[in-house]
């Protein structure tokens, strides 16, 4: 099994290594898991590039950085990487190196002890006996010592050799005192083997006391590796009743749900026992290997719904079943022979509007894929007009385009095209990207930002005001779980996802075209007006002066 990190090579953040477990962020913003936010780091974007694992390898992608990502000299949009390549934000910016590392697949003892957040602390290699050393330096962070000892009881669990292995550790005692003083072995143990070692340092013939340690040294060794061991089963079974648990509230709030409850304290119980469950799962989960991970969702589709989140930039979530099982309606509703030219016109229109929307949303520092909103609101259709007074890609009503810079005639219905600027792609875009860009700041999350755009700003400030704790609370999942959005705005996120889900994998929906190559941040919408509506809701009728976009 392989295991990829990066390490920092310059700047404040020297020496930095972070493990790429499913994906590592790059970026200025305290927000990233590789965070470079001292003054020296200006050329570096808030979130700049995203490095993440594919099957057995490991890929760099660039997140619509400002001043680029590179590969050497190389600037590169997404590749895979390979061990000891050099990655650089911006042409002169702070530089990683890749490191693989080769893992054997038995046993759970660990040559690499996890440290706060996802930065690693790395044994030093060793040729010689045991702990021979080679001119490195000492073991950093504090787990040294600990690592020390259970590194020691994995090789003598595999060595042939005691009595070698034990010659190599005497011969270094500096080695020999960390292990001393890290507190993991008992103390009568600590002290006769520490009174060996200063009988060894003082004694000429050195390999005499080696036959008479060898067996201690196995016994403190295997001791060790046998809690270890314990240690990590229990943590295994923790992590699957922890997804029972999980499981069994989300079906708890099914019921809720199916009985039009909203908001009662009882649901507000299991949806905060919910939470206490997950943050659970993530720290137990963040001590198993990679490999001893069980899958959080019992779909499929499950994973491909949280990885188009995560590169949203939501972090520490699980996604409710219920999000996915309406995404998997959306998609089925969309694939239908009866609504399929719907989407195909749609992917049609794209390539005429794709550079101009990205071009706009990255002057505001916006997800390039949020393109899909006006994928999801209009279709494309630049002349879609809806019931509600809404036009354009946007589809932005007169109030909400005046707000946002855009001139829309008080008699906008008889002024004619030219003097409604909702219907000129360029100028509507650019209030659009205002508008979003208000939106993320104001409620700083992605898919919160989405409700809102489809809700109204109002509306959703309503609905945060009516959280209890928006401390702990302020968060879509919250809001979502609890029910307390309207019936559309809860479908809305949902059919983005099932778009972008779609479009990026177009021949396995049976559509015809490339399918878009997956970016940073994932699209934000998929059609609302076409979708198929909840029980309750109702679809969004629009016209059009020119092609309709709906059946």
């Amino acid at each position: 099994m392989k295991r990829f990190f990066l390490t920092v090579l310059d700047g404040s953040a020297v020496a930095r290594k972070v493990e790429v477990f499913s994906s590592v962020t790059l970026g200025r913003s305290h927000g990233n898991d590789l965070a470079f936010t001292g003054d020296e780091y200006g050329i570096v974007s808030a979130r700049h590039a995203l490095v993440a694992l594919k099957g057995s390898s490991v890929w760099l992608r660039d997140l619509d950085s400002t001043n680029g990502t590179f590969v050497g000299k190389l600037k590169v949009t997404e590749r895979e990487l390979l061990g000891g390549e050099i990655i650089m934000l911006g042409p002169n910016g702070p530089a990683m190196r890749v490191e693989v590392m080769d893992v054997p697949e038995e046993g759970t003892g660990s040559d690499t002890l996890l440290a706060k957040g996802r930065e690693t602390t790395t044994m030093t290699a060793v040729n010689v006996g045991l702990f021979a050393n080679q001119g490195a330096g000492p073991i950093p962070g504090g787990n040294g010592n600990k690592s020390l000892i259970l590194e020691m009881a994995r090789r003598l669990r595999s060595t042939n050799s005691p009595q070698e292995v034990m010659q190599g550790l005497l011969r270094d005692p500096e080695r020999l005192a960390r292990l001393l003083q890290g507190g993991v072995m008992p103390e009568r143990v600590a002290d006769w083997l520490g009174g060996i070692g200063n009988r060894f340092a003082r004694s000429r013939k050195r390999i005499m006391w080696i036959g008479g340690v060898g067996g201690l040294a196995a016994a403190v060794g295997l001791t060790v590796l046998g809690w270890q061991n314990y240690s990590y089963r229990v943590k295994l079974k923790e992590q699957g009743n922890l997804l029972t648990q999980i499981h069994e509230l989300e079906n708890g709030l099914d019921d809720f749900s199916q009985n039009g409850e909203v908001q009662s304290p009882e649901r507000a119980k299991i949806v905060h026992q919910l939470l206490a469950a997950e943050r659970q799962l993530f720290q137990i989960r963040g001590k198993l290997k990679l490999g001893d991970r069980a899958s959080t969702y019992r779909d499929p589709l499950g994973g491909d719904v949280h990885r188009v989140l995560e590169e949203l930039g939501k972090k520490g979530f699980i996604v409710p079943e219920s999000f996915i099982k309406t995404v998997q309606e959306q998609i089925d509703f969309f694939t239908k022979p009866a609504n399929r030219s719907t989407l195909e016109r749609c992917f049609a229109r794209k390539p005429r509007f794709l550079g101009m929307i990205r071009e706009e949303l990255a002057r505001k520092n916006l997800p390039s894929d949020f393109l899909y909103i006006a994928m999801q609101e209009s279709l494309l259709d630049s002349a879609a007009q809806s019931g509600n007074d809404a036009r354009g890609l946007w589809q932005m009503v007169p109030e909400t385009a005046r707000e946002f810079d855009l001139q829309v005639p008080e008699d906008w219905k008889h002024a004619g095209d030219a003097l409604d600027e909702r219907v000129h792609p360029r100028a509507a875009t650019r209030a659009a990207a205002k508008y979003l860009h208000t939106l993320y700041s104001e409620f700083g999350d992605a898919a919160l930002a989405m409700a809102a755009y489809n809700a109204g700003a109002g509306k959703m400030r309503k609905t945060l005001r009516r959280i209890e704790d928006p401390v702990n609370d302020r968060d879509f999942w919250y809001i979502y779980r609890m029910g307390m959005m309207s019936p559309e705005t809860r479908e809305y996120v949902p059919k983005i996802i099932a778009m972008i889900l779609i479009d990026r994998d177009r021949q396995k929906y049976g559509f015809a075209g490339p399918s878009e190559v997956k970016t940073s941040k994932v699209p934000a919408a998929a059609p609302a007006v076409v979708a198929k509506p909840a029980v309750t809701a109702k679809p969004i009728a629009r016209k059009s002066r020119r092609s309709p976009p709906f059946p």
